[in-house]
Formats: C-alpha cells, sequence, structure tokens
C-alpha cells in the first residue's frame, strides 16, 4: 500500500509538474478570457485568442465549468508584459487549453467569429496601408505612421462572405468626406492571411508584423513606445506557431535580433530556441 501510495503521488507530482510548467494552445473560438484571480466572478483583465500559444506558470483549483471538469491556470499575459516590461500574468480555464493546436478552420464560422478574426490583428496591405477592425465595430484606414486615411464602422455576413464599411475619409486638418459605403467580398481566409475584393479589385491582407519594421524596433529598443493600442494590438500575431516559425526561419536572417529583443520575447513568454 505505501508503495502504491508513493507511486501514486509521483504520478501525480509529475502531472502537475506537466501541466502548471509548459506551453498550451487555447482552443476556443471566441477566446478565452483572462482574470485577475482563479474565479468566474474575478475581474477579467484580458483575452487570449483561439489557437494562440501561451505559457502556464502555475496551476489552480479544479472546478466544473460549461461542464468539463479543469484546473484554474494561470499564464503569462504576454502583451501587457511586454507594455507593462514586467512579468503579468491571469487566470483561465484550463478546460479551453489543449497540449496541440487543432488545424485551422473556418467551417461553422458565425459573424461573431469573423469579427474576432478581423479584430484580433492590425491588417496591412500593399505594404503600407492599414485596416484597422475593432470588436465593437469601429473601423479605420490609413498609411503607416500618417494622418491620411479614414474612420468610420464596419458590418459582416459571413454566410454571404461581405464585410461592409461606412467611412470618412480626411486627415488631421479637420476635413473630412460625407461617409461612404464599400463592400468588401471575402475571397479567402487563411490564419496569416485574408483576401479580399472590391470592385474587381483584389487585396490580400496580413498581419502587420510580416511587412513594417516598426514592430521589430520595438522589439529591439528598450525605450520604444508601445503604448498605441493600434500597435500594441499587432503583436497579437507573435503568439501564433506561423508567425514564430517566421521569425525563426525567415526574419532572422534580415534582421540582427539583440539582448533586448530576446528578453522581450521571453518577457511575453516566447520560446525562440
Amino acid at each position: 500500500m505505501k508503495k502504491y501510495c508513493f507511486v501514486l503521488a509521483v504520478f501525480l507530482t509529475a502531472a502537475f509538474a506537466c501541466f502548471a510548467q509548459g506551453y498550451k494552445y487555447v482552443d476556443a473560438s471566441s477566446g478565452l478570457r483572462v482574470r485577475d484571480s482563479a474565479s468566474l466572478s474575478a475581474k477579467k483583465i484580458g483575452v487570449v485568442y483561439d489557437r494562440m500559444k501561451v505559457k502556464v506558470v502555475e496551476l489552480g483549483p479544479k472546478v466544473t465549468i460549461d461542464g468539463i471538469s479543469s484546473n484554474w491556470v494561470k499564464i503569462i499575459m504576454p502583451l501587457e508584459s511586454f507594455k507593462k516590461q514586467t512579468s503579468v500574468t491571469g487566470w483561465v480555464f484550463g478546460g479551453y487549453l489543449s497540449d496541440k493546436l487543432k488545424p485551422f478552420s473556418t467551417a461553422g464560422w458565425t459573424d461573431s467569429d469573423l469579427k474576432i478574426y478581423l479584430s484580433r490583428f492590425l491588417w496591412i496591405y500593399d505594404g503600407f496601408r492599414f485596416m484597422n477592425f475593432e470588436a465593437d465595430g469601429k473601423y479605420n484606414f490609413g498609411l503607416m505612421e500618417s494622418s491620411l486615411g479614414g474612420v468610420g464602422t464596419f458590418s459582416l455576413s459571413m454566410k454571404d462572405k461581405k464585410i461592409i464599411v461606412k467611412v470618412s475619409y480626411g486627415d488631421d486638418s479637420d476635413e473630412w468626406t460625407d461617409v461612404k459605403t464599400e463592400v468588401y467580398e471575402i475571397v479567402s481566409i487563411l490564419e496569416d492571411k485574408l483576401c479580399l475584393k472590391r470592385d474587381g479589385e483584389k487585396l490580400e491582407l496580413y498581419p502587420a508584423i510580416f511587412s513594417h519594421d516598426y514592430f521589430y524596433y520595438s522589439l529591439c529598443n528598450s525605450n520604444a513606445s508601445v503604448s498605441a493600442s493600434l500597435y500594441l494590438k499587432s503583436y497579437n500575431a507573435l503568439f501564433y506557431e506561423w508567425s514564430r516559425d517566421y521569425i525563426v526561419n525567415d526574419l532572422s536572417k534580415k534582421m540582427q535580433f539583440n539582448e533586448v529583443f530576446y528578453k522581450n520575447m521571453s518577457l511575453m513568454g516566447i520560446e525562440l530556441e
């Protein structure tokens, strides 16, 4: 009996260590809320999106939520840690974390799923033009680091494969056009690429980190500001496997990463080695 108890204790200790330290993938199409303590009544302090890779630092109490029994799990909050330049953590329900990354698919997506997909990144096309969709339906676009652009709202239909924006054009001179309606047809949706068509013209949109040096300058410079929400949300792309592959296999050959870069990546819970 003592031997059995000892073996069981070792097994449970190993299982705890496996879950408490390491990486998990978010498995929740609508995203996973992060709270300041291990309770559904605790304050919501952030969100991590479906298929994101998150670093687990502690295992909390076991509970049953949505008919699923699992533990609360403390994770590193990557964007908050980067912005504050210190490790920031929060709690998520472990029932919506997975050891394996599921295949990307839009099957069964609702309008809400499409809106979440659009709003998690800043999207770039033509190398220097951006489109920014917010979860509350607000929309803006323009040229990177320029006041020229437009603001408005957007609606969408996953069934009709359309995104409709109502926008005014202008700049910081306070001279704006009347609201115009533009319809974008959705050609294809990939995890790291969105293809649209407007008036017969095809647009290929990518997460902003693929095409703008500002983001890598910020990662390599401890004094760089990342407080603007427009830029900060762009870093969400860093927490996906395809982004890691791009950084390791492509970007590392073009840019010289310094100690600050690796420090910031580690601070956000991103492991490149």
